[in-house]
């Protein structure tokens, strides 16, 4: 079964990102959407077949590849191509890969494999972690700096690898676009229930967990906050208590990550992948003038104070 990443296509605006993606091209692969399962008998069809993984990933530690055999190091901009060859029988296959960068390495072997599944996609479960990997016999070689040749004999579950190539642009990160509700003018919300939850638009589809998300009221103590939405461009969090008379400041962290490229947010509005984004919800009584959340004789005395005020 395909799986297509029908949340990139809500907006035809979305789908911007995937112009500058590295891309499988060419050559005898049969190019495919990214499947919902793989590796454990799923394809079941005598081709080569291959999808776009992660695209403009940094690497935050060493990446091991099996060939030419070593690590690509922390800090490199990578994208990945995932080949499968899983026939119904037992079945001998050669074939080729062109993609459209740069070849700096292959990773066949099952550790490997397993190890570099963060650069998968997430709609697609990466199955089998125990007989992934190439058997005697499988090869896998890079015959020119985009092209890729493979020489396999699979039965159960198939044989598998990734492609890694170059990547010589920035990372770009979802970035914030608006928020809801928009605050009273002076950046306070004076409704008389309180908010109880806020919407959050960024520019692209995002994945995250309520785990990502942190809110503090003005004590310093941690509120607890459930964020839903996961999959599309949307995060809408909920307050486990209706924000009241408090001033909450809201972190949105940077393991927030886009669905497109599994970059993280760009949560300082930089440009690169990276940041939490991090802003303020205070809501107030009206006639609370000295703001301790209660409605006194103080705040009867500001008012009084401004009331007689008057110009010399």
């Amino acid at each position: 079964m395909k799986v297509a990443l029908g949340v990139a296509l809500v907006c035809g605006f979305f789908l911007l990102a995937n112009s500058v993606h590295a891309a499988i091209v060419g050559g005898t692969v049969t190019k495919i959407d990214p499947p919902a399962n793989t590796g454990q008998d799923n394809q079941q069809v005598n081709a080569l077949l291959g999808f776009d993984e992660l695209q403009h990933v940094l690497l935050t530690s060493d990446l091991v590849i099996d060939a030419p055999a070593g690590v690509i190091p922390a800090g490199t901009v990578v994208s990945s191509h995932y080949v499968i060859y899983d026939p119904a029988g037992s079945s001998s296959i050669t074939g080729t890969v062109v993609v459209d960068q740069h070849v700096v390495g292959l990773i066949y072997m099952t550790d490997t494999l397993n190890d570099s599944d963060y650069l998968g996609v997430p709609v697609t479960n990466y199955l089998n972690p125990t007989m992934r990997g190439f058997e005697a016999g499988d090869t896998a070689t890079i015959i020119d700096p985009n092209t890729v040749s493979f020489s396999l004999s699979a039965s159960s579950p198939g044989d598998y690898a990734r492609i890694i190539t170059a990547s010589d642009q920035a990372v770009p990160g979802p970035q914030f676009v608006m928020r809801s509700p928009r605050a009273a003018p002076g950046g306070v919300h004076t409704n008389q229930d309180g908010v109880g939850t806020v919407r959050l638009l960024f520019d692209q589809p995002l994945v995250f967990q309520s785990s990502d998300v942190t809110v503090i009221d003005e004590d310093g103590q941690s509120v607890v906050c459930y964020a839903t939405g996961s999959g599309s461009p949307f995060m809408i969090v909920t307050f486990a208590e209706v924000l009241f008379a408090d001033r909450y400041t809201v972190t949105v962290h940077d393991s927030v990550a886009s669905i497109l490229n599994g970059a993280p947010i760009d949560g300082d509005n930089d440009g690169n992948a990276g940041g939490d984004y991090v802003f303020v919800m205070e809501h107030r009584k009206r006639a609370d003038g000295d703001n301790d959340n209660d409605v006194d004789l103080v705040d009867l005395a500001l008012l009084a104070r401004e009331w007689l005020w008057s110009t010399p």
